[in-house]
């Protein structure tokens, strides 16, 4: 006999195909359109106690599932092999909590073989303080680092990436509310730094207030307001 349910685990709600979640009465299986990932694994027992866990990614969509109950604790074993980060990571059969052999868990980084380990350099920087953050409650006073950064490997001639930053640092944070996700973050939560991709200071201030707005909106609603606050400005 089969008991089903299943659970959109996407924002909108017609969209539920790309990305959800459903529970058999032995396991359930929760998939992803779109997803990146590449790779394929199965450990035993699962993170939540289930028997067995398979995940498989292929680069367009990604499948996870769970299947049967673990009675008694057991160090889980897993064999994976996942391409993420310019690499290639490996576990043969490696206990979670215990030492492992290096050919049974690591990683080989090609272009780190070939070219060297990537440093990074800040080529430039400037420091701006007694500037705010403006919040449509008050404005939070905020200092920003600017600085223009480039990533090199020792055996190339070029550098693989470069580009400004901006460090924006709130010392009395930009309230949000928390993820509400477990017991210890319900309670009202805050920005006190972000580093983003900027050009000016007035860039890096607005990324900022995007990034709190959404994360209002997203975690406490639209109406969203966080407690009493008087304006650092």
């Amino acid at each position: 006999m089969i008991n089903m349910r299943w659970q959109n685990l996407k924002d909108h709600k017609t969209r539920h195909w790309l990305h959800g979640r459903a529970w058999f009465k032995i396991g359930h299986i929760e998939w992803v359109l779109g997803h990146a990932s590449f790779g394929t694994k199965i450990a035993w027992p699962g993170y939540d106690d289930e028997a067995v866990e398979i995940m498989f990614g292929c680069g367009l969509f990604a499948l996870y599932s769970s299947w049967g109950r673990c009675r008694q604790y057991k160090a889980q074993r897993e064999i994976a092999i996942d391409f993420h980060n310019q690499a290639m990571w490996w576990n043969l059969g490696a206990h979670e909590d215990g030492e492992a052999h290096k050919w049974q868990r690591g990683s080989f980084h090609p272009l780190r073989f070939l070219f060297g380990k990537q440093k990074v350099a800040v080529v430039w920087e400037k420091t701006l303080s007694d500037l705010c953050v403006p919040m449509p409650e008050a404005n939070y006073s905020c200092t920003v680092e600017l600085k223009y950064m480039q990533w090199k490997r020792p055996r190339l001639l070029w550098s693989s990436h470069r580009g400004m930053y901006a460090d924006v640092k709130i010392p009395n944070g930009v309230p949000i509310p928390g993820k509400g996700e477990s017991s210890w973050d319900c309670g009202e939560d805050a920005i006190f730094a972000l580093h983003s991709k900027a050009r000016t200071a007035e860039e890096g201030i607005g990324n900022v207030v995007a990034s709190a707005l959404e994360s209002r909106e997203k975690h406490g609603g639209k109406n969203w307001k966080p407690e009493l606050v008087e304006s650092d400005k």
